[in-house]
């Protein structure tokens, strides 16, 4: 008979950058024990060890992913909170670490079902994904220089020739600049040759770890204009494709569909949600056709 969270114990994890607040319900709902951990592997082995099979619940953020992880390989379950769902802490006029890990662990204990669980993506996932952001923040880095210099260069009167992204760098470019400018201007095209270069060994990468680790990319490839990048980032984020029952749903679950404002007799339809993922909502490509 699979054990019920009223007879076991309930632990409310706050986590911060440094330090983790805990609360220790028992099985009778009272709180056994309130302490400080450190953000730490070794402080979260130490504290988690002395208790049998309990249930973790804590919160999305920065250290969620490994921490959920670690607490699994501890022989306990976690919970990993949905932010939108727990709201109430954030409006409770007395916040404080100590009542938000007493808030989670009492909402996990009662019934997890509120909290909206996630799922964090195992660990070489979470790595991969990462190199496709890193490449995101690259290409707005640059993108942000090379507006500023072309504005720069409009802001006296002047224009430079039109070219690709990759090629602004070269020194046709730099030759174009007034005069006036050059002290200012040229350093940027050194910073942008240097984020090129960049790009491109992500990109590199990322192509050479879709076709090694996720050979389901090569599919969603033969979609026109569907390139490795967009591929990777949807087998990334969407996971297992079997948790929708319809193709619909991906659209909501990545924050597509209109908000509703519902009341008596109206019925008004917002603007989208934005709720999911925001590097697969923007990316171009018809991705709403894979699942």
């Amino acid at each position: 008979m699979k054990e019920t969270n009223l007879e076991r114990l309930t632990i409310g994890m706050d986590l911060g950058d440094k330090t983790i607040h805990v609360c220790v319900l028992n099985t009778c709902g009272e709180i056994a024990q309130e302490r400080t951990i450190q953000t730490t592997s070794k402080s979260l082995q130490s504290f988690l060890g002395k208790y049998s099979k309990s249930l973790v619940v804590l919160e999305v953020g920065t250290h969620s992913p490994w921490i959920s992880r670690l607490v699994e390989c501890l022989g306990h379950e976690v919970i990993v909170a949905n932010p939108r769902a727990v709201r109430s802490i954030y409006q409770n006029p007395k916040k404080s670490d100590r009542l938000d890990a007493e808030m989670l662990a009492r909402l996990g204990r009662v019934d997890p079902t509120l909290l909206k669980p996630v799922s964090h993506r195992d660990e070489n996932a979470q790595h991969t994904l990462s190199m496709l952001q890193a490449r995101d923040h690259s290409v707005g880095i640059r993108t942000s220089l090379i507006n500023h210099i072309r504005g720069s260069v409009k802001a006296v009167g002047e224009r430079l020739p039109s070219c690709t992204t990759g090629a602004f760098h070269k020194a046709s470019m730099m030759e174009a600049l007034p005069d006036g400018l050059a002290p200012a201007l040229k350093p940027m095209f050194e910073m942008i040759e240097a984020l090129t270069k960049q790009i491109r060994g992500y990109e590199k990468s990322i192509e050479a770890i879709a076709l090694q680790q996720y050979p389901e990319t090569e599919l969603l490839r033969q979609v026109r204009g569907v390139g490795p990048i967009t591929a990777l980032t949807y087998v990334l984020v969407i996971q297992d494709v079997k948790r929708f029952s319809k193709s619909r749903k991906v659209g909501a679950y990545l924050g597509l569909v209109p908000r509703l404002d519902q009341s008596g007799d109206r019925n008004r339809q917002l603007w989208i949600t934005k709720a999911g993922d925001s590097m697969l909502r923007n990316r171009e490509g018809p991705w709403h056709r894979f699942a």
